[in-house]
């Protein structure tokens, strides 16, 4: 999914161009799309015809549905990079990272950059930004000066999760100069600010990226429930009152 939506973009760049397709050229551009992509994905050795066949019709409805949902954006909007890779020392820490995508949003009050992440999963989290509660590091850290600077751009105005999924498509954002970029789409809960969102999730991160180096590897009670690290910590038993940490 994500090499088909780079490839659609690579010859396609500005949202008025988007907002010239009708449904089936939006269908049939990411057919090209998948003509390139799906045999090394899927090779006909390994998958027989009608698994390849139901794989490529799943990817095209679900592409151009979440190509549809891009066409209600309320800002026109340039693409200025897609899976852009770049590497990075965070804290003492080397990284190497890749950027789904890049937008150049024109907005009333001047261009703003827009760095988003495509989710196909059943769920997005865009409260997981909070640095009180930080599930979601990853579109804060591309926003830290030391990414930015990887990834040579000047700023980050805004943050967005693009939820591509076939029964919920959303995209979540965070940003310094709109609510919402999609009428109806959320944003974190308890948003006052983005610069002071940022200012408080990279001192957070700092912070948790310090104590990684060190050794240390304290969580907050629950934080692992559905991650599979969750096998290598036992918490108290919530439901004994006389429970004790084992």
């Amino acid at each position: 999914t994500h090499a088909v939506l780079a490839t659609f973009w690579e010859g396609l760049e500005t949202s008025a161009q988007l907002q010239g397709l009708d449904e089936m050229a939006i269908r049939e551009r990411v057919a090209l799309a998948l003509d390139g992509h799906l045999a090394e994905a899927m090779p006909g050795s390994r998958f027989p015809r009608f698994v390849i066949d139901a794989e490529r019709a799943r990817i095209n409805r679900l592409v151009t549905a979440w190509l549809q949902h891009e066409q209600r954006r309320r800002e026109p909007f340039t693409v200025l990079a897609h899976e852009r890779s770049a590497a990075l020392v965070f804290e003492g820490l080397p990284l190497e990272f890749r950027v789904d995508r890049l937008d150049c949003v024109h907005s009333r009050d001047g261009d703003r950059y827009l760095i988003i992440d495509y989710k196909t999963g059943k769920e997005v989290q865009p409260g997981g930004w909070q640095a009180d509660r930080l599930r979601e590091p990853q579109l804060p850290l591309y926003a830290t000066p030391e990414a930015l600077n990887a990834l040579e751009i000047d700023r980050a105005d805004g943050i967005a999760f693009a939820h591509v999924h076939a029964r919920r498509r959303r995209l979540a954002s965070a940003t310094n100069w709109a609510a919402r970029l999609i009428d109806g789409d959320p944003t974190p809960r308890s948003q006052t600010d983005f610069d002071q969102l940022l200012a408080e999730t990279h001192a957070q991160l700092r912070w948790l990226t310090r104590a990684f180096l060190a050794g240390q590897a304290g969580h907050e009670m629950g934080s692992l429930k559905d991650s599979p690290l969750a096998v290598l910590v036992r918490e108290m038993d919530t439901d004994n009152d006389a429970a004790t940490p084992s």
